[in-house]
């Protein structure tokens, strides 16, 4: 997904620059990254699901 500034994500983030993974955690306030990728976890395969 496409971050918009002052826009709070929540669950398992991680942050994408464009040329490297800069934070992720599960509560982030999201100003200056241009990618967000939103990963859900999957209680049965535990696997990362993008949205």
């Amino acid at each position: 997904m496409i971050s918009k500034e002052g826009v709070s994500y929540s669950g398992h983030v991680s942050i994408y620059n464009g040329k490297e993974v800069v934070g992720g955690n599960s509560n982030m306030h999201v100003s200056q990254a241009k990618v967000v990728y939103l990963y859900v976890a999957d209680e049965t395969k535990k696997k990362g699901r993008k949205q």
